[in-house]
């Protein structure tokens, strides 16, 4: 025990509701017990330095750091898990919150002892949603092998700023998906397959780990054909609809079968 009686380094937070029967707009403390502390003297407290704000990604890790000074029972064991001692006097304490989308809380420390309670000042978590554009990407040139693109995102959801833009594409038919960096607002896709359909969308970065967001909407283009001439590319076209129409007619015939086949049955 110490001269004054033990005290108590705790990390707190608000509960998430106000008791019943509550008239108060206050939210309630619920206080983690840490680690037994003695005040450096018989008449203070240990006092506790700046609790400062973090900002995190959505779904990241935020921490918090509780520093107290306050001459420790010599007979304490420290809990490292928890606890890392700076200096003699000096104790910090590590909280970690996962931070979910639309979290945001005030959090703070508190000593007690037999002579008082301590506290420090609230500390704010802030989460940010990374962004995500609202609006595909527009088509502005498609040649054989390529396909000249703007970003189209001017409109996002989430928060900024953005720091990176990058593209992601695929064939339609095909699950290899390919990511470029993009240091403008047009882009142009090389080395694309001739007359072959793609999916195109953009993906946001801001600040902090986890600061990528979701792919926004996708723009559907096709490559040209690789004809030289006119009629050559007319002629790919022509073969292109003619595929398509068959495929078209083959799924009806086949729905036309089954329909068949079901009243037979009945």
């Amino acid at each position: 025990m110490c001269g004054d009686g033990a005290a108590r380094l705790l990390v707190c937070r608000p509960a998430p509701r106000v008791p019943p029967g509550s008239s108060c707009a206050a939210r309630l403390l619920v206080c983690h017990f840490l680690q037994r502390l003695c005040p450096p003297s018989t008449d203070k407290v240990p006092h506790f330095s700046r609790l400062g704000d973090v900002e995190v990604n959505a779904g990241q890790n935020a921490s918090f750091q509780c520093v107290a000074t306050g001459k420790r029972r010599s007979s304490a064991v420290l809990d490292t898990s928890l606890l890392s001692r700076l200096s003699h006097k000096r104790l910090m304490a590590s909280f970690h919150v996962e931070a979910q989308r639309g979290e945001q809380d005030l959090y703070r420390c508190i000593t007690l002892s037999p002579r008082g309670a301590a506290v420090s000042n609230f500390g704010e978590l802030i989460v940010r949603v990374p962004p995500t554009p609202i609006a595909p990407p527009q088509l502005l040139r498609a040649g054989p092998t390529y396909l000249i693109i703007q970003l189209n995102t001017n409109s996002i959801v989430g928060d900024g700023p953005v720091i990176r833009r990058e593209i992601q594409y695929r064939a339609s038919q095909s699950t290899w998906t390919e990511t470029h960096g993009v240091g403008s607002l047009t882009y142009k896709i090389w080395h694309l397959e001739p007359d072959t359909e793609y999916r195109i969308s953009v993906l946001l970065t801001r600040p902090g780990e986890g600061g990528t967001g979701a792919p926004g909407p996708p723009l559907t283009s096709r490559t040209k054909c690789a004809g030289e001439s006119d009629h050559q590319t007319r002629s790919c076209l022509f073969q292109a609809r003619r595929k398509k129409k068959k495929k078209k007619k083959k799924k009806k015939n086949i729905r036309e079968e089954e329909e068949y086949s079901r009243r037979r049955r009945i």
